[in-house]
């Protein structure tokens, strides 16, 4: 299991940082996140 979430932590982190610089570009049109299960 470590494994797997050791393999997994970059793709969150990039996720983020995607989700974050689309919030700095398109502040007004904000979507809802659909990706929220953790």
């Amino acid at each position: 299991m470590k494994k797997l979430l050791f393999a997994l932590l970059p793709i969150i982190i990039s996720r983020v940082l995607q989700a974050r610089k689309a919030k700095q570009m398109r502040a007004g049109q904000a979507r809802p996140p659909r990706n929220r299960r953790f």
